[in-house]
């Protein structure tokens, strides 16, 4: 509680243990007074609060075209390169990623399923994928379709790809830890929704539910499913739409 700076709830808390020492020793359950006297003396103070170390993201849009364009152009694993793309136009965590299996893709509906062992909030996840990704993805089916998992481990049967795996082909594309991770990703498509939010009409609890963020409307999300997927829907083929014209070549 000191390192968090809460000294008012702190010397609420010393107060209570001091009094329940000092009935102790009144009632002659403890002999000495030399624990509590200590504690009674003891003062907190404030703590100076550490550097908190977020995921590095590139923001600036050159540089994300940059990092896009690397990724279209990736020559270090076919595989690798749509586990990218896939991290790039979902926004979703690495976990999720890498254990998405072709049964939790739904190309009629356009919707990943993810299943909620995969979700950090162990949660369900419905998302809706854009045109852009479900291009992708049948590129990708022509390669992995035939197995369990998108991005299967080439060298062990029925198991997935790593989790370090995209982190090293952002690494392999020249971008340090500190310029980019593949958990930035997401910070990455939360910041420039944010930027463009009034001019695109991106309201921001759906760019939340997209990232599986828990959001103010938590009831409305239970009994409104089908329409937050649509609303998020609106958000993601943005999203991809705003990556496809910072290809190379697009004006």
């Amino acid at each position: 509680m000191e390192q968090h700076n809460k000294l008012e709830t702190l010397s609420r808390i010393k107060r209570v243990i001091v009094n329940v020492f000092k009935f102790a020793y009144t009632e002659n359950i403890i002999k000495e007074t030399e624990i509590f006297g200590k504690l009674e003396l003891k003062t907190f103070k404030i703590q100076k609060k550490k550097d908190i170390r977020n995921n590095p993201a590139l923001t600036n849009q050159e540089d994300i075209k940059k990092l896009y364009n690397s990724i279209l152009t990736y020559k270090y694993g076919i595989i690798t390169k749509y586990a990218l793309l896939l991290t790039m136009h979902t926004a979703q965590r690495q976990g999720s990623i890498i254990t998405a299996k072709w049964s939790d893709i739904d190309f009629d509906s356009k919707v990943w399923n993810i299943p909620a062992e995969n979700m950090k909030v162990k949660k369900e996840h419905n998302l809706p994928l854009s045109n852009q990704m479900i291009d992708y993805l049948k590129e990708l089916y022509l390669i992995t379709g035939t197995d369990k998992y998108l991005f299967h481990n080439q060298q062990y049967k029925n198991k997935f790809i790593s989790e370090n795996t995209v982190n090293n082909a952002i690494r392999k594309m020249g971008f340090t830890k500190e310029q980019q991770t593949a958990h930035g990703m997401r910070a990455i498509f939360k910041t420039v929704c944010k930027e463009n939010q009034e001019k695109h009409n991106l309201n921001n609890e759906f760019v939340e539910m997209v990232l599986a963020h828990k959001t103010a409307g938590a009831v409305e999300q239970t009994y409104n499913r089908a329409k937050n997927i649509e609303d998020m829907r609106k958000i993601v083929s943005w999203w991809s739409e705003y990556l496809e014209n910072l290809k190379d070549g697009v004006k």
